[in-house]
């Protein structure tokens, strides 16, 4: 059984955008699933924005994998610390007692 080869679109380049150069990026999203993301640049005198762009937060996390493909680097989301024991009130832990579990690096 063939499959047919997938049919990439063809992208129409705009060739009066200007290429820009940014080091941050500020991300905002919204309840009904748009996101704003705002690419700053690091400059002498401060942070200028230099783009503005709103897409909705599906097609940014397909963007975001891209990325991470295009860079091999697969970011881990941070562990939150977890409670381990119930403490009573008015009474110290033990030293085998834990309130929380931290991650070890």
């Amino acid at each position: 059984m063939q499959t047919e080869p997938k049919v990439v679109p063809q992208i129409n380049y705009n060739n009066n955008l200007p290429t820009i150069f940014i080091d941050g990026a500020n991300i905002g999203l919204r309840e009904d699933g748009v996101c704003f993301i705002s690419f700053v640049a690091n400059l002498p005198f401060g942070n200028m924005e230099q783009a503005r762009i709103m897409t909705t937060t599906k097609n940014l996390k397909k963007i975001v994998d891209g990325i991470c493909k295009n860079l091999n680097y697969y970011p881990m989301k941070p562990s939150e610390p977890k409670v381990t024991a119930k403490i009573q009130r008015n009474r110290r832990p033990s030293k085998v007692e834990s309130r929380t579990t931290m991650p070890v690096k």
